[in-house]
C-alpha cells in the first residue's frame, strides 16, 4: 500500500481548500487506508479511537466526506439507509452483492457485465459517467441458515410487523 501517495492527495486537496492536514485528519486517513473492509464512521471513529483518544466522531465523519471529494474513498448509502464507506484510490471497478440478514458486502467484478452495460449504453446512445450496480439477497452463509429471517422476506431490511 502506498500511503505516501494518499497523502498527497489528501494534503493538496485539503490545501486547495484552504484547510490543513492536521493530526486528527491524518489519523483517520491512516485507520481508513489500514481497513480493507466496507467500513461505517462509527466503526472507523471506533479504530481510530484506539490510538488517537482525542479524534471524535464529527472529525471522522468530515475526514470521510473529504476523502470522498478527492478520489480516495467512495460512499456506499445502501438499501435500508446504511452508509459504509469503502477504498476508492488505485482500486478497480467493482460493484456489489448486499446480504439483507447479515449486512455481507461482496465485491464482484465481472468483466461480461461490463462489456453489456457498455453495449447497452452505445445502443441507446447513453454517455455514462459512472455506474454502481448493488444486488440486494441472501449470502451464502445466510443462505444456508434457512428462511426464518423476516427482514427479508418483508422486502425492506427491517424487521416485519
Amino acid at each position: 500500500m502506498r500511503k505516501g501517495r494518499e497523502r498527497e492527495i489528501l494534503a493538496a486537496h485539503l490545501s486547495a481548500r484552504g484547510l490543513r492536514a492536521g493530526r486528527a485528519r491524518l489519523a483517520v486517513l491512516e485507520a481508513f487506508l489500514a481497513t480493507e473492509r466496507h467500513v461505517t464512521a462509527e466503526e472507523l471513529h471506533h479504530i481510530v479511537q484506539r490510538r488517537h483518544r482525542s479524534c471524535g466522531v464529527a472529525s471522522v465523519y468530515r475526514t470521510l466526506r473529504v476523502m470522498c471529494e478527492c478520489g480516495l474513498g467512495r460512499e456506499l448509502r445502501l438499501e435500508g439507509g446504511a452508509v459504509r464507506f469503502e477504498h476508492a484510490f488505485d482500486h478497480r471497478h467493482h460493484d456489489h452483492l448486499c446480504c439483507l440478514r447479515c449486512g455481507a458486502l461482496i465485491e464482484i467484478a465481472d468483466a461480461p457485465l461490463e462489456r453489456l452495460q457498455d453495449r447497452l449504453c452505445r445502443a441507446h446512445g447513453f454517455r455514462p459517467l459512472h455506474h454502481r450496480l448493488e444486488v440486494y439477497g441472501v449470502c451464502a452463509d445466510c443462505g444456508r441458515r434457512g428462511p426464518s429471517d423476516r427482514r427479508v422476506a418483508a422486502g425492506g431490511g427491517r424487521e416485519a410487523a
